[in-house]
């Protein structure tokens, strides 16, 4: 017959080392044997910018920046983390991507024919058939207008929208502690309308 004060002391000492293990896992971050995720601090997270979110997109679809018309690229927080939504045309195409902003890995992606109706933009036409401005055109017109240089902001949205049959960007960043918020006409790119918030 099995001793209960050793069973004890065999449980006790199973526990205080998974105990340890968790106490382990906890100071590296990485996920403790139960499954559960272990989070590391997030004071410490660092994410990558834009520019490296649009060229692992563009590397998973096997398309070069030369080969599209970005239409979306945002950074949002989605269930506790921070992902790049980017969006783009090719050829009739509109790829969508989510980019973990912390490691850079591909949350989730899909591809989809675009209507004619709508204009080509892959080609970057307007509706109306007349030369549209690429988004990083349109980002230009409010940095300028704003007086700022690229490496000075952070771009938190950036899509091409749809607004009564005419397209217009939608751009926002921050600089200097403040929210900028800008909607440009495409075909023209003129300033529809400006916001500065702190």
């Amino acid at each position: 017959m099995v001793n209960k004060k050793t069973v004890c002391a065999v449980l006790c000492a199973l526990l205080t080392a998974s105990a340890a293990g968790c106490v382990a896992d906890n100071a590296t971050g990485q996920t403790a044997d139960s499954g559960m995720a272990v989070n590391s601090s997030v004071e410490n997270v660092q994410i990558i910018d834009l520019e490296e979110a649009k060229s692992i997109a563009l590397e998973h679809s096997g398309l070069s920046e030369n080969d599209v018309v970005f239409v979306e690229t945002k950074l949002e927080r989605d269930n506790g983390r921070d992902e790049y939504d980017i969006e783009f045309t090719s050829n009739n195409v509109k790829y969508e991507y989510e980019i973990d902003a912390g490691s850079g890995n591909v949350l989730g992606f899909s591809s989809e024919s675009i209507s004619e109706s709508r204009g080509d933009a892959g080609n970057s036409l307007s509706g109306d058939g007349s030369q549209q401005l690429t988004l990083d055109e349109a980002k230009a017109v409010a940095l300028e207008h704003a007086g700022f240089a690229a490496d000075q902001v952070v771009f938190t949205k950036s899509e091409l929208d749809y607004d009564d049959g005419a397209a217009e960007y939608e751009i926002e960043f921050k600089a200097n502690g403040l929210e900028y918020e800008y909607k440009i006409n495409a075909s023209t790119g003129k300033i529809i309308e400006f916001d500065i918030d702190d």
